[in-house]
């Protein structure tokens, strides 16, 4: 999806939960599992934080400013995966690596060894990888 105003992360939080009600309104959508990469790492900590459906989140390359809420998240029985490229001049992956202290069970980081903002150098494991977790989350009763 496009955020109407992309760089507000409250904006942009409130665009992604009338989203997921959109969804679940039109399509009777029972479960999400929200991937966001960079700042949209922190819109969708901040919004499964937020929302019922959410079931479990993935962040690609996540920065921590706006992603306060991540401790939340397992306390509202929600999985987290973080993935990283420790080569990115952008974020750097400790930002994950700060982000999976903070995250509570269930869990999960993969650093992707010299890797840069993109993953492109393993963007096909990483994809299998998020897919494969969303899956798991959505198929849960």
């Amino acid at each position: 999806m496009d955020y109407r105003f992309p760089g507000d992360l409250n904006l942009c939080v409130q665009d992604l939960l009338e989203t997921i009600d959109l969804l679940a309104l039109k399509y009777n959508v029972k479960r999400v599992v929200l991937v966001g990469w960079s700042f949209g790492g922190a819109v969708v900590i901040s919004t499964g934080a937020q929302h019922n459906l959410v079931k479990a989140i993935v962040t690609v390359a996540s920065q921590t400013a706006g992603a306060d809420s991540v401790g939340q998240l397992s306390q509202k029985g929600k999985a987290c995966l973080f993935i990283h490229g420790t080569g990115d001049q952008c974020l750097s992956s400790s930002c994950s690596q700060q982000l999976y202290q903070l995250a509570g069970q269930p869990k999960e980081l993969v650093l992707y060894d010299q890797d840069n903002h993109g993953v492109t150098n393993h963007r096909y494991q990483a994809k299998e990888k998020i897919k494969q977790f969303a899956l798991q989350y959505l198929s849960m009763p």
